[in-house]
């Protein structure tokens, strides 16, 4: 059996509360949840406290003990892994700024924003322009989120959140100026 299919058929064992099925899904996704990780933690500052094996073992553990388990494809897992991995890193971002009382907090650069202006931009910041993206429309936080956190393409999101392709790239055009210009003001 191909290692998709075997992972799909143990995130459908695991919807069902199978603990076992979480077991032997670790090392099956370790290496894919561990680009996920790099992903996030590559557009976070040189002297980030977390590793990708720490983002991956604290976001794995998330996941498996949330009751919200209804993954019906790969797709849905990793973007489901995506927002809690954005999770741990506020979550850690909030702690380590509450620990220096710096109005700084931890830097992120993320592409698709910030091509025109390269300056870095604070976690916690865009955090909050998602949510606030979010509030306004869910479906163009949602797709956001996927895109700048999840870093799936536009088909993976597609296949995510029942959209069509030309949908989801219409979406995400509306979604990245927003947020470019509520990041900018900020």
């Amino acid at each position: 059996m191909e290692v998709r299919e075997h992972a799909t058929l143990l995130l459908n064992r695991m919807s069902r509360g199978d603990r076992q099925a979480a077991e032997e899904l670790g090392p099956l996704l370790e290496t894919e949840l561990g680009k996920l990780a790099r992903g996030h933690l590559g557009r976070e500052a040189k002297h980030h406290t977390l590793d990708a094996t720490e983002l991956v073992h604290e976001a794995f553990v998330r996941l498996i003990r949330t009751d919200e388990q209804a993954y019906e494809s790969r797709q849905q897992f990793f973007a489901l892994a995506s927002h809690v991995m954005r999770s741990v890193l506020v979550d850690h971002a909030r702690a380590k700024g509450a620990r220096k009382r710096s109005a700084s907090g931890v830097r992120v650069t993320l592409a698709p924003i910030a091509a025109a202006d390269t300056s870095p931009l604070d976690v916690l910041a865009v955090d909050e322009a998602l949510s606030a993206l979010a509030e306004m429309d869910e479906e163009l936080g949602r797709i956001a989120e996927l895109r700048l956190f999840g870093g799936l393409d536009t088909d993976e999101i597609g296949e995510a959140v029942g959209l069509p392709r030309r949908t989801v790239q219409r979406r995400w055009k509306v979604a990245s100026a927003w947020l470019s210009k509520r990041l900018v003001a900020e």
